[in-house]
């Protein structure tokens, strides 16, 4: 999201004499479409032409120098090192030339707070956006202040997100829905982008129905009010192939996904993430439906594609190399797998921005090394992982991966009560993902391995427990099944929880009086 997006564009009129303002704001717009076709390039060339011209302008108009610094403050957070200092002096500008509740302040220090959630620091970014929210509900009450107020609303979901304050994000989100209805219709074109957040923590949740339905209201908007080629009925149609596959409605989901690649050729020159997008998620919906074959090619293609992008078209890539290093895993090949996310973790880099996408990776760089017999590297990573997750959200069920790879550690060296803390923490966060989640049952799994490792029956909880990891192993075998897809690849993750049921059962009848007659 941008302040040009929310409507911060100065309006004061052209100074007398300069005829050079419409020149400014052309060059702000430039900057903009460039921007967002992925050509940062030619971005940061418009926005600092358009910063020099607007500094020239005499008299000084400082909202409209402002204005060309956060055209460059956006460029820039596409960058490896986001830098946000020209938001900032573009804020102390617009404070010394505003009115203290003027929305354009307001919305500049929203903005703010989407690089600071970005860097890691959404408590902080979090007062900030309740306070511009407060300011811009004291304006009048027109369709286009609708439209700030909602998406302000919609990054402060964003915020509690990123906290992991699941509940609170979502009506916060459902708010931001309900205050874009009545907007103008720039905020109406906003509505699946919001819709896009709110399905996110929904299909993590399980909750695939409900996102199901909002991914094809969203659809819907879109098809409606979307002129040809609006990239955000390109992202509506990935969203609701996400939710489709999500729901094992594999062949809608591959049908969305064609749908979404044929309007991208049909743009002259479409952004290189877009398409890099829509050919990384059919190369994932291929490696759901059993064909590695199909995916491993696509998954290739993607990554040119978003080389395409530069350098921030290859850190956009992490995610399809990860998916081609499930595949390299699949295929006994963990040496692969590491080297591929090794090279994409260098891609990523050490940007401030994207830390969570940085954690992803190191967890599952983690897990390759493991394969690979490097116990002391996936420590390392898995380690790493969590040092991030601990400053963004501590209580991620992403977190649940990271920590039974360090309990195997803490296993193999003998620290078994410092395991069973792990493995009990894995457990807590894993469990607010559905039952048949696989990270779910493979936490759960590990941890009535340890009880089991140790003679007697299992207490009631965790004979629940293995219960529970059984019937989400069951969940997951029936679902694959109805989905078309092979069940063969899942035997890794449900063989352990059917046997882990089946001694659990075992051992508290031979507990029991009649099971010793």
């Amino acid at each position: 999201m941008t302040m040009l997006a929310l409507g911060a564009v100065s309006t004061a009129k052209d100074p007398a004499g300069t005829g050079s303002r419409e020149a400014v704001l052309a060059d702000i717009q430039a900057a903009t479409v460039a921007r967002e076709s992925g050509r940062l390039d030619d971005a940061f060339a418009a926005a600092e032409r358009a910063i020099a011209s607007a500094r020239a302008i005499r008299p000084a108009d400082p909202v409209l120098v402002s204005d060309a610094l956060v055209a460059r403050c956006d460029a820039m957070s596409n960058r490896p090192q986001p830098d946000i200092a020209d938001c900032l002096e573009a804020l102390s500008l617009r404070e010394r030339a505003l009115q203290a509740d003027d929305p354009r302040l307001h919305n500049l220090r929203i903005q703010i707070a989407v690089q600071k959630i970005m860097s890691g620091k959404a408590p902080e970014a979090q007062a900030d956006i309740e306070a511009a929210l407060a300011g811009l509900r004291r304006s009048p009450m027109t369709p286009a202040m609708r439209t700030d107020i909602g998406m302000g609303v919609a990054v402060l979901g964003m915020a509690q997100q990123a906290q992991d304050q699941r509940r609170e994000a979502e009506t916060t989100y459902r708010a931001a829905l309900a205050e874009l209805a009545a907007a103008d219709e720039t905020g109406q074109r906003y509505r699946p982008l919001v819709y896009n957040y709110l399905n996110t923590l929904l299909l993590n949740e399980g909750r695939l129905i409900e996102a199901l339905e909002n991914s094809e209201r969203s659809v819907e908007i879109q098809r409606v009010s979307a002129p040809q080629g609006d990239p955000t009925l390109i992202g509506a149609l990935r969203a609701l192939a996400t939710a489709q596959q999500r729901a094992g409605r594999l062949a809608d989901a591959e049908r969305t996904l064609r749908e979404q690649l044929t309007l991208l050729d049909a743009q002259q020159s479409p952004q290189p993430s877009l398409r890099g997008n829509a050919l990384t998620g059919l190369g994932s919906l291929y490696i759901d439906m059993g064909r590695p074959d199909l995916a491993r090619p696509l998954l290739e293609q993607a990554i040119t594609t978003y080389g395409e992008g530069g350098e921030t078209g290859r850190r956009t890539a992490t995610t399809a190399q990860g998916y081609l290093a499930e595949l390299d895993l699949s295929a006994g090949d963990a040496a692969a797998a590491v080297a591929r996310l090794e090279a994409a973790l260098g891609d990523l880099g050490l940007e401030v921005s994207g830390q969570q996408g940085r954690a992803a990776l190191l967890a599952q760089l983690a897990r390759a090394r493991e394969k690979a017999g490097d116990p002391g590297g996936a420590g390392r990573d898995a380690q790493a992982a969590l040092d991030i997750y601990g400053r963004i959200a501590p209580t991620a069920p992403a977190t649940s991966g990271p920590l039974l790879i360090l309990a195997e550690g803490d296993l193999r060296e003998g620290r078994i009560d410092q395991a069973r803390d792990r493995l009990d923490t894995a457990v807590a966060v894993a469990r607010a993902r559905p039952p048949s989640a696989p990270s779910r049952i493979a936490a759960e799994t590990a941890r009535i391995d340890l009880a089991l490792s140790e003679p007697g029956a299992l207490d009631a909880d965790l004979a629940t427990l293995a219960d529970d990891a059984a019937q989400g192993a069951e969940a997951l075998v029936l679902d694959s099944a109805r989905a078309g897809v092979p069940a063969q690849g899942l035997a890794t993750t449900t063989r352990g929880a059917f046997v882990n049921r089946i001694e659990a059962a075992w051992r508290r009848e031979a507990a029991t009086p009649t099971g010793r007659q």
